[in-house]
């Protein structure tokens, strides 16, 4: 889907406009856990016992972190929302 295609931003068309954000940025930034505005939050991720316990099951580092913060990034969407 293209972003011209997207309808007005709502809590219908929410998971639309979250599944292209994700798409975006792992297409544009494919080491975005690395970027510097991310430091802070991968510090905490990385302090969780559900991250260690995941790269423990053999789930890769990267991939993990940057669901968490995908996930924190659809989140502040869904806030936004009314």
């Amino acid at each position: 889907m293209k972003s011209w295609e997207l309808p007005e931003l709502s809590k219908q068309t929410l998971p639309e406009w979250s599944l292209l954000a994700r798409e975006m940025i792992r297409d544009q930034v494919t080491e975005f856990q690395e970027l510097p505005e991310f430091r802070a939050e991968v510090t905490k991720i990385k302090g969780r016992t559900t991250l260690r316990d995941d790269v423990a099951k053999g789930k890769p580092l990267k991939g993990t972190l940057q669901t968490a913060l995908l996930d924190k990034i659809a989140n502040a969407m869904r806030s936004v929302v009314v």
